[in-house]
């Protein structure tokens, strides 16, 4: 193998001296806790200098499923603007750590099917795909690599490659990014909250499905959700001479967030539930949430519903059906609403009698309907309901077709609730629907 690409990154973003770049980049994936027990085939991770956003992008890249033979690397181009993307030439790269093969069995169809070129100009300068290679050699050792820079307008390219590859178990793909570059600390950190939030509102849940023909066959739904494993803002970056930048990572799990929740998580969330309806005895308000450590995730924009029981008789219950902050806030103040905004209050004596159920629920999904009895047909029965206008709103949870088992009846009382005196025409309301996740104790 005699055309190799040379290691270009000298004295830049990690060590060019070996055994220091070992230590460095073992120091990073010991310093790394790992929050979920999960493997991925795809990470999302920065590409700054591993001082700065090192440890963010190996909180990702350690649950990158053991074994795979191939990752795609995608990355932004800085330096040239073209439209389109591009391939690698090279048969390998070169590293501090040695050489990583190039699968190039993969670029004549990504040629043909996809319109890239190989065109080794666009990787000269840069370094979106080399700072993720020696993490890479570190942690999936043996693997290939297809390193894939993109231009401007064209994540639809990159979007419909990982559609093509996914299926297949070998292969992983890490996508490269970053957040905002601005002078302003507060300024960037704004923003990249901002960001985090969209990147997860639109991937979250239900609405990130898809459908796998196999064989002339449908197989059934597939749910993907994005799950955060962190966002960081680097102190030592943050001064007069250096734009501010805050680093994000992400995997992607085949399962909803809810699930995930539940699966990795129930009794974090009781946890955080039961210590808010405690807070509220001992101080007369929630849970700080902002002062625990807990796993990224539930920095995750989402909403909850929290129900109080004691003696098995409900006290309380307080939630929301769209999410407008982090979990973690959502939970703590959901749980000391349904513990006191309530006719009668949970007092101190009552804390062993008590048992909750948390509801994390799925972004509600608009239904379009053309009238009433057409929207009676499309409501699920295993599903939670909203409707709202711009003056009221009102929400059923799915346990509540325990009181209203038929369509009509379910329906009607929903609209009792809103305030409506009268069955309400198909323009005067929205309707959403929502799947829950129950977690109880």
């Amino acid at each position: 193998m005699t055309n190799i690409r040379p290691f270009t990154l000298k004295n830049k973003y990690f060590s060019d001296d070996k055994e220091k770049l070992q230590q460095e980049i073992q120091n990073l994936i010991m310093s790394v806790p790992r929050d979920y027990d999960v493997t991925t085939r795809l990470a999302i991770v920065p590409h700054a200098a591993y001082k700065y956003s090192g440890k963010t992008a190996v909180n990702a890249l350690q649950y990158l499923k053991k074994g795979l033979e191939t990752v795609f690397i995608f990355a932004p181009a800085h330096y040239i603007v073209f439209f389109g993307a591009a391939l690698s030439c090279y048969d390998a790269w070169e590293t501090p750590l040695g050489v990583v093969e190039i699968d190039r069995s993969f670029n004549r169809e990504l040629m043909s099917k996809f319109d890239i070129d190989c065109d080794d100009r666009i990787f000269e300068h840069e370094h979106g795909v080399d700072v993720q290679v020696p993490l890479l050699q570190t942690m999936l050792p043996g693997a290939k690599i297809v390193p894939v820079s993109y231009g401007k307008s064209n994540f639809r390219k990159i979007a419909g490659i990982m559609d093509n590859y996914f299926p297949d178990e070998r292969l992983g793909f890490v996508l490269v990014s970053d957040f905002a570059h601005l002078s302003c600390p507060a300024d960037a950190q704004k923003m990249d909250d901002i960001a985090a939030a969209e990147v997860e509102r639109k991937a979250i849940a239900e609405s990130l499905q898809c459908k796998i023909e196999t064989g002339g066959k449908t197989a059934p739904e597939t749910h993907y959700s994005v799950i955060r494993t962190e966002i960081s803002f680097p102190e030592e970056k943050n001064d007069l001479n250096k734009d501010s930048q805050g680093y994000g990572s992400w995997i992607v799990v085949e399962d909803s967030i809810p699930a995930f929740f539940k699966r990795e998580f129930s009794d974090t969330i009781l946890d955080i539930c039961r210590n808010s309806i405690i807070s509220g005895l001992e101080y007369g308000f929630s849970l700080n949430v902002d002062e625990i450590k807990l796993a990224a995730i539930f920095d995750t924009y989402m909403a909850s519903y929290v129900s109080v029981f004691i003696d098995g008789k409900l006290r309380g219950r307080a939630g929301d059906a769209f999410p407008f902050e982090p979990l973690k806030n959502n939970l703590a103040k959901n749980a000391y609403n349904a513990a006191f905004k309530t006719k009668t209050p949970v007092n101190s004596d009552e804390i062993d009698k008590m048992s909750l159920d948390v509801c994390l629920l799925a972004r509600p999904q608009m239904i379009p309907f053309s009238g009433v009895d057409d929207l009676c047909e499309k409501i699920d029965e295993n599903a939670g309901l909203v409707i709202k206008n711009d003056k009221t709103e009102a929400v059923f949870l799915p346990c509540m077709w325990q009181d209203y088992p038929e369509k009509k009846e379910f329906l009607n009382a929903l609209f009792k609730e809103a305030g409506f005196q009268e069955i309400p025409s198909a323009s005067a309301f929205g309707a959403y629907q929502f799947k829950v996740v129950t977690i109880s104790g």
